[in-house]
């Protein structure tokens, strides 16, 4: 495999005699705390869609870790090349604009679009019919910072595909031992992995009841079509003398795909960094959580026991506003019958609820990091 890089940059020489970072997540006074090379840090982290453009902002605000969003297709540009070029081009940037910034990647596990041509059968079916006038999600968007970020189209591969998974294992443990190699460990504190659905490991197309494809069926036998899914016997509940395989199919679809998914891709970040740096994800979204069944995170206890699994992060409420006529994300405002305020999800002096246990995730050792997504004062905009 050929690999391109860009190790020339002035911003990258200037590291070349700093060791590499030690991150660590460990619990002192009760809690799980992060430390950096032994000094305890408060876990605050800065990303934007124009990160080059905030962070200076980042840095008066004294704000020292930057979380840039890399997708690993913009780095496959064909079979036989890796191209890490745009990745340490990003870094660099923002090392000029940011000489203390630290980095804590956002790395998306998503395939190039020759691998979607190549590879039909590797792709998610659905057994519901998706919409021919529309696309499913939001259009594809190419963020010059990082790749091709949240291409969430029709074609995307199933987590139970063979190939999807040792192909992008490949291309992560090659991307993590390049970093490793790199003058950039000593500002890389560790990685948190991403695949479906904006990155949060809610399967693609969830709505639509995935996933039907040949590959899900080879790994799990029975798959239920669109009317087992659909139908149950007692309202919400499903009878286990009647509905036993569709049952099991959701208790092995979570656990032994999606769990195991994110279990597989994670352990590569420890062993090619002989456990130097940290790694985490998106999970345990247990509240507020649409289409749970098809998407959700509903085998949490595999995750939270994953020694290797340092952090878990989750964005907060998402809860709408009930007041008539207010705008989508004006800020969430809930009201009762008589129009008092019980509670603003969203917006500036907000409670939004987070949609963690978060005593769980203490209990586990895992630290916690909440996704903070909303506007301040200086943004009205919703």
């Amino acid at each position: 495999m050929n690999e391109l890089s860009n190790p020339s940059h002035a911003a990258i020489q200037k590291l070349a005699d700093e060791s590499p970072v030690q991150a660590q997540i460990r619990d002192e006074r009760g809690a799980p705390r992060l430390f950096i090379d032994g000094q305890e840090t408060y876990p605050l982290v800065a990303w934007s869609w124009s990160l080059r453009q905030a962070t200076p902002w980042f840095r008066r605000a004294g704000v020292t870790m930057l979380q840039p969003v890399f997708g690993l297709n913009a780095a496959w540009p064909n079979p036989d090349t890796y191209d890490w070029r745009e990745y340490e081009g990003v870094m660099a940037s923002l090392l000029e604009l940011h000489p203390d910034a630290y980095f804590l990647p956002r790395v998306l596990l998503d395939v190039p679009g020759w691998w979607r041509d190549r590879y039909p059968d590797e792709l998610v079916q659905c057994a519901a019919p998706l919409p021919e006038d529309r696309e499913p999600y939001r259009p594809i968007r190419r963020n010059p910072e990082g790749g091709w970020l949240w291409g969430l189209q029709r074609r995307e591969p199933s987590f139970a595909s063979t190939r999807y998974r040792e192909d992008l294992q490949r291309q992560l443990r090659a991307f993590v031992r390049h970093m490793e190699a790199s003058p950039f460990s000593s500002r890389i504190l560790g990685y948190q992995i991403g695949s479906g659905i904006y990155g949060e490991w809610h399967y693609f197309l969830g709505q639509y009841c995935p996933d039907v494809s040949q590959p899900m069926r080879d790994r799990l036998g029975f798959v239920p079509d669109l009317a087992q899914r659909t139908t149950t016997t007692h309202g919400l509940f499903r009878d286990p003398a009647t509905e036993s395989a569709t049952i099991e199919f959701y208790r092995r679809f979570h656990e032994e795909v999606c769990a195991e998914t994110i279990l597989e891709f994670t352990r590569i970040v420890k062993a090619e960094s002989a456990d130097r740096l940290l790694c985490g994800v998106f999970y345990t979204y247990l509240l507020e959580n649409v289409f749970i069944h098809e998407m959700g995170h509903l085998a949490p206890q595999k995750i939270l026991e994953a020694d290797h699994i340092d952090f878990i992060a989750s964005p907060y409420s998402y809860q709408a506003s009930n007041v008539p006529g207010a705008a989508r994300g004006a800020g969430g405002d809930v009201v009762d019958g008589g129009g008092n305020l019980l509670g603003r999800a969203r917006g500036v002096g907000g409670d939004g609820g987070y949609r963690v246990l978060g005593e769980s995730l203490k209990r586990h050792g895992k630290l916690y990091f909440a996704e903070l997504d909303a506007n301040t004062y200086l943004e009205p905009r919703p």
